[in-house]
């Protein structure tokens, strides 16, 4: 099947551009900065053999609607943009492969909807709670991200759009499709995509929308919000880890078998037993609780709202919304 492009009205005032190819399960790719769906090319004719292989240019790319206002780029409304476009375009649960700030919206939209997803990966986008741990503890990750605190200023736009976008374009210099550098027709298109009418300043808001950034002058960053934070990630070696606050522990027990239902004797033990300390507890809770916390703490990431209370988290595990 030939490669498509179109539009989804998304009823809340956005509308998404996308490309697509192809018939079968749905596979969703989202592009991370300064991209856009044709990122994607290769991948929508590699996969587009045998899935629906569909590309959006996020909010605020390319030929994606634009809305003015940093308030309307915090990830809750991103977040909200990805379900109903999974919803109408995809038509259901699809795999979900994400890229930098694709893979910031994929790890909320995980979090909040998993009921969305069959499979999630993510490419070069750290899980919000471990980048904000490490922005508060590691002087080297403050300092590689220091990009972003120029990123948020009035005068980003002028510096990455003069010399026909020269900052921007230096990026093409190390990267390659098959061993070969890009071609032409190709740079020309992401320069069509930036060129696009206040697609600058809309693509830049994603970087003044959020709280994960290392602190600059006048802009204290993640620092203000030195407050324990809690998730659970696959740590060396097929072991559980889990993270607290700025400290991650290990208990070591191996992970047998992880799947969709969470089943696997060995799952159940590490994670009631070892992890929450509640021996013996119900999976189902376990999981109600994780996935409740790990929603409330990406909101509070994102831009909105505080740091998850235990009321909030009781509240969530009674209804049971991410079970």
């Amino acid at each position: 099947m030939s490669l498509t492009s179109a539009h989804a009205d998304l009823g809340n005032g956005v509308q998404l551009h996308y490309l697509a190819q192809g018939r079968g399960a749905p596979i969703v790719f989202l592009h991370g900065f300064p991209e856009f769906s044709g990122a994607w090319l290769p991948q929508l004719a590699e996969f587009g053999r045998d899935h629906r292989a569909i590309a959006p240019d996020l909010r605020g790319y390319n030929l994606s609607s634009k809305p003015s206002g940093v308030e309307n780029y915090h990830v809750d409304v991103l977040v909200d943009d990805l379900r109903r476009f999974i919803a109408q375009v995809a038509g259901g649960p699809c795999a979900l492969v994400a890229h930098d700030w694709g893979g910031v919206c994929a790890w909320h939209l995980a979090a909040t909807h998993p009921e969305l997803l069959t499979r999630l990966v993510i490419l070069n986008s750290p899980h919000p709670a471990m980048l904000y741990r490490e922005l508060l503890r590691d002087a080297a990750q403050r300092e590689a991200m220091r990009y972003t605190l120029l990123f948020r200023t009035p005068r980003a736009e002028v510096l990455l759009g003069e010399n026909d976008f020269a900052r921007l374009a230096a990026m093409f210099d190390s990267w390659e499709i098959g061993g070969e550098t890009l071609a032409p027709e190709l740079v020309a298109a992401y320069k069509r995509a930036w060129s696009q009418p206040g697609a600058l300043t809309t693509m830049l808001n994603y970087y003044r929308a959020t709280r994960l950034h290392p602190p600059g002058p006048g802009d204290p960053g993640v620092s203000e919000y030195d407050a324990p934070l809690v998730c659970a990630t696959l740590g060396s070696e097929g072991t559980l880890a889990w993270c607290q606050g700025r400290e991650i522990r290990t208990p070591g027990y191996p992970i047998d078998c992880v799947d969709s239902t969470g089943a696997g004797d060995a799952f159940r033990g590490a994670f009631a037993a070892g992890c929450l300390g509640h021996p013996g507890g119900d999976l189902e809770d376990v999981l109600a609780y994780a996935n409740a916390v790990s929603a409330l703490n990406c909101r509070a990431l994102g831009g909105r709202g505080g740091l998850p209370t235990a009321d909030e988290v009781e509240q969530l595990m009674t209804a049971r919304p991410y079970s």
